[in-house]
């Protein structure tokens, strides 16, 4: 069995927003004899994109999601992804990446991480 994460845990924000039209990344840092759980992800474009993009969660630099955007969804937004019970892979020591794809054409992309 399983224990419950520390419902009670502080919850802290990470945010990138790069000045140009690369990959918005937010990399929580290992801690040691820790483990990250991430709550929620808020990200957006400043313009229409010009083809579907991608966010990736990886831990220890393992994917533990990934997501293809479409389109049609990255021309709207701010968009919102919560973990209702955490996305988490309870090994201590993982650094966490969050990736949301450059566009290549111009629109930038943004992203904020909820974590404990």
């Amino acid at each position: 069995m399983h224990e419950l994460t520390d419902i009670g845990a502080i919850q802290k924000n990470a945010y990138h927003a790069p000045v140009a039209d690369t990959a918005a990344v937010v990399t929580i840092a290992a801690v040691a004899n820790q483990f990250h759980v991430v709550d929620s992800i808020h990200f957006g474009f400043d313009v229409a994109t010009d083809a579907a993009k991608n966010l990736l969660i990886t831990f220890g630099g393992t994917t533990k999601f990934s997501i293809d955007i479409p389109l049609a969804v990255t021309n709207v937004g701010p968009h919102e992804m919560v973990f209702p019970r955490g996305l988490y892979t309870k090994t201590l020591n993982e650094a966490v990446v969050v990736t949301l794809s450059a566009d290549g054409a111009g629109a930038i992309g943004k992203v904020n991480v909820t974590y404990r």
